[in-house]
C-alpha cells in the first residue's frame, strides 16, 4: 500500500498534517527524526515524504543528503518547514517545499501528484 511518510517532531503538527491527509484520503504514517524516517523509507517506499527540516538526532538537511546520495533510496519528498520562506526554491535533493503554516488546499495538491487516494476525500 503506498502510504505519505511525515516527518515532524512537533505532535500538533504532526496531527494537523495527519488529520489532513485522512480527510483527503490518503494513508499516511508519522515518524518523529530522521534516523527513523530512513528505517521506513527501506522499509516501505512511501509515495512521498513530508519533511520538516529542524528535528532532534539525524535533521532534515541530513536525511536530504543521504535520500540524494543513494539512487536505492529515490523518493519524492516536500520539505515542510517554517524557515521556508513562502515562494522559495525547494531544497537541493527535495521536489517541493511549503512554508508553515501550511496552506492545506496546497499541500494535499502536491501530495496528489505522488500519491493515489485510498479513501475517497471526507466532505
Amino acid at each position: 500500500m503506498s502510504y505519505v511518510l511525515i516527518v515532524e517532531d512537533d505532535a500538533d503538527v504532526a496531527l494537523v498534517l495527519s488529520e489532513l491527509l485522512d480527510d483527503a484520503g490518503y494513508a499516511n504514517r508519522v515518524v518523529t527524526d530522521g534516523s527513523a524516517a530512513l528505517e521506513a523509507i527501506r522499509a516501505e517506499r512511501p509515495c512521498v515524504v513530508l519533511l520538516d527540516l529542524l528535528l532532534p538526532g539525524v535533521d532534515g538537511f541530513t536525511l536530504l543528503r543521504q535520500l540524494r546520495g543513494d539512487p536505492r533510496l529515490a523518493t519524492p519528498v516536500c520539505v515542510v518547514s517554517a524557515v521556508i520562506q513562502p515562494g522559495s526554491d525547494p531544497p537541493a535533493g527535495s521536489s517541493h517545499a511549503l512554508s508553515k503554516p501550511i496552506d492545506a488546499q496546497l499541500l494535499v495538491a502536491v501530495v496528489g501528484r505522488y500519491c493515489k487516494r485510498i479513501t475517497s476525500p471526507r466532505k
